[in-house]
């Protein structure tokens, strides 16, 4: 507690307070300062609840676009970024999409068969990731090859203090996700996320209860920083 003098619980619970939840192409008019100026988001189609923001005043747009992707994935339907614009005034966006990357078959299969070389060797794979963002994307590809190439032998480990929360948060978000993930929970009643081969852990203990044998353990936080 000495560590935090400035702030109290209570103050954190204020500035959450004035959080004000908005949905995709909800035309959200400021008031005070803002008056007549009004935000809109769009789904950036790169991590949950991310967005693309454009900010319109009179007859001016202002579009502000970082870290979107225009692919279609398995949990996430592409970027709506050409909705929001339409010839802004402004556009603010990065240079990571220039950079490039390989396609998404050949990506996952490449990183499949890494783990793969490594867990039949009797080794061991560490993962860094984030939390609760792109992981979602990388669990239902894991998934998905451990059912297809019958991999149970291997444990599938999320390592994380909110292993638990973040599964149960994507669980009850499907209609914030793509059309298959929304498709497949219409049609069949399957979620996505609830995991076969994952094993959830919240501490180094509980990773190291698990039973013998090769693992593939996703832990936070992707920099290696703290975790």
């Amino acid at each position: 507690d000495a560590d935090f003098v400035l702030f109290t619980l209570d103050d954190v619970d204020t500035a959450f307070g004035a959080f004000v939840p908005v949905r995709y192409v909800q035309h959200s008019a400021l008031s005070g300062k803002g008056l007549g100026i009004t935000v809109t988001a769009y789904a950036a189609g790169h991590m949950l609840g991310g967005a693309v923001w454009k900010v319109h005043k009179e007859a001016e747009d202002v579009v502000y676009a970082v870290d979107y992707n225009h692919r279609k994935e398995r949990h996430l339907d592409g970027t709506a970024l050409s909705a929001a614009i339409n010839r802004p005034s402004l556009l603010i966006t990065d240079a990571f999409n220039a950079q490039g990357v390989p396609p998404a078959k050949s990506r996952d299969n490449d990183m499949v068969e890494a783990i793969l070389r490594a867990v039949r060797q009797d080794g061991n794979v560490l993962i860094p990731m984030d939390p609760a963002g792109r992981v979602l994307e990388l669990l239902l590809m894991l998934e998905d090859r451990w059912a297809q190439k019958q991999l149970g032998a291997y444990q599938l480990v999320l390592l994380t203090t909110v292993a638990y929360n973040t599964l149960e948060f994507a669980r009850s978000h499907l209609e914030w996700m793509g059309e298959n993930v929304g498709r497949s929970f219409d049609r069949d009643r399957h979620n996505a996320f609830n995991t076969r081969y994952l094993t959830l852990c919240h501490s180094t203990e509980e990773l190291h209860a698990l039973r013998p044998g090769p693992k593939v353990v996703l832990a936070s936080f992707g920099s290696l920083e703290a975790g």
